[in-house]
């Protein structure tokens, strides 16, 4: 069901990567799922072929394409490829907390489904907030070292 994955990186490019080889992403990335099934309709339809990251019931990040099902008596292949964008970054960071993910992808009323466990590592999202720790404590030490001096 899960084929290769490319990850689009910010002024780097793309990647094709194998289906269940390790993945690190880090905030910006996009990472496009290649999600293929089989059908067979009666008449013309359509449903969703979800990606995500994470755990099913609760995704660290996901996206979703609708893909349109023509009438085939017998089963054809259809495949579709989901963009999964991964938040944060930025001037206040945000996204999903840094970790080790799996990723999963399913046909949404069917009961497709497959899950990759631990494959993707998603690295930290630095921004404005992950450095304000660092720059209140700079500040209270420029406070205090005058006042050492003075004793």
């Amino acid at each position: 069901m899960i084929g290769n994955v490319v990850v689009f990186r910010p002024g780097v490019g793309s990647i094709l990567i194998p289906a269940g080889e390790p993945i690190e992403l880090a905030a910006g990335d996009v990472l496009r799922v290649f999600v293929s099934f089989d059908y067979r309709v009666g008449k013309a339809t359509s449903c969703r072929a979800v990606a995500y990251i994470g755990l099913v019931s609760s995704p660290v990040a996901k996206g979703a394409k609708d893909v349109s099902l023509f009438v085939h008596p017998e089963y054809a292949r259809e495949e579709a490829a989901v963009d999964i964008t991964i938040g944060g970054g930025g001037l206040f960071g945000g996204g999903p907390a840094a970790g080790l993910y799996g990723l999963g992808a399913y046909i949404e009323n069917t009961d497709l489904y497959q899950e990759i466990p631990d494959c993707i590592t998603i690295k930290e999202a630095f921004g404005l907030s992950s450095i304000i720790g660092m720059v209140v404590v700079m500040m209270m030490m420029g406070m205090i070292m005058p006042m050492m001096e003075e004793v």
